[in-house]
């Protein structure tokens, strides 16, 4: 039986290449929602935990502190999983052609939200802050996520998480927390809103 399928040059399969992770990048550039939601919720769940903890430190409920805390960020993933599932679905009915490398990312994502779970209810039980773990997932997560659609501002972003996992080890444990929201601003809110307005 004859081939009909025509054979691309070296040429012609690295444009094909090109334009696949272009095409990525434009998908990414409406995605930079996530960034910037998860950005954002974490930073607001982080300085809360942090107020709720000084509150209850200061009026002697030390007692009070794990549970408000499981509260707090409760309720901002909540609301972050409820956001992404309805952005995903409204883009999932748009969205005509998808591409192995938005797979890639997304699965990755999940991993990494899926791994943190574990780490925090380890961290729970042997009483440390999981801030400085944390962020070395988020940073190994975005980077890779950096690499792949080829925007160096997310990578940037990343080596920021990694060098704010190791200040935050030499950070007292509540404080820890402002650490954590000053990481994710500069490593994933800025590079987020520079992928949402950056040009295709």
């Amino acid at each position: 039986m004859e081939n009909n399928e025509k054979e691309l040059t070296p040429e012609e399969s690295l444009q094909l290449i090109s334009q696949v992770i272009t095409n990525t990048r434009r998908s990414f550039k409406y995605q930079s929602f996530y960034f910037l939601l998860w950005g954002w919720l974490t930073v607001i769940a982080a300085l809360t935990n942090f107020f709720l903890i000084q509150y209850f430190v200061y009026n002697h409920h030390e007692n009070r502190i794990g549970l408000w805390s499981f509260v707090d960020w409760s309720i901002m993933v909540v609301i972050g999983w409820a956001l992404s599932i309805y952005y995903t679905r409204k883009r999932f009915q748009t969205e005509k052609v998808k591409n192995q490398f938005g797979l890639i990312i997304k699965a990755l994502w999940f991993a990494t939200g899926m791994t943190s779970i574990p780490i925090i209810v380890a961290c729970i039980k042997l009483h440390f802050y999981p801030a400085p773990i944390i962020l070395i997932i988020c940073g190994l997560s975005t980077v890779m996520t950096g690499f792949i659609i080829r925007f160096k501002p997310i990578i940037y972003g990343g080596i920021i998480f990694w060098i704010f996992s190791i200040v935050s080890v030499f950070i007292l444990n509540e404080y820890q927390l402002v650490i954590y929201a000053v990481a994710m601003v500069l490593g994933n809110i800025i590079p987020g809103y520079m992928l949402k307005y950056s040009k295709n």
